[in-house]
């Protein structure tokens, strides 16, 4: 993680964290995700698989519980893609 920022407003909190993955830790996160969900042929997608991580660590680290309603916004930086890769 590089960076982060807490933004206080009202009862609710946002918290901005920038981080970098490398490839061989989001082709484990792949393997991982399609291994647990019993495919053995990689139907869970390499976005899928680190949005699960992100998804599953930001609940278990809340104390929420799994019947709570959340909601979780990733924008996701794509600037440094050439056109061709970034449609």
């Amino acid at each position: 993680m590089v960076g982060k920022l807490a933004i206080a407003s009202g009862c609710f909190k946002r918290y901005t964290h920038k981080f970098f993955l490398l490839k061989e830790f989001v082709l484990k996160l792949k393997v991982k995700a399609n291994n647990e969900a019993g495919f053995e042929d990689g139907k869970i997608s390499s976005l899928q698989a680190v949005l699960g991580h992100i998804w599953r660590s930001r609940v278990k680290n809340s104390g929420m519980s799994r019947e709570e309603d959340t909601h979780c916004r990733l924008p996701i930086d794509m600037s440094h893609l050439k056109a061709s890769r970034s449609g």
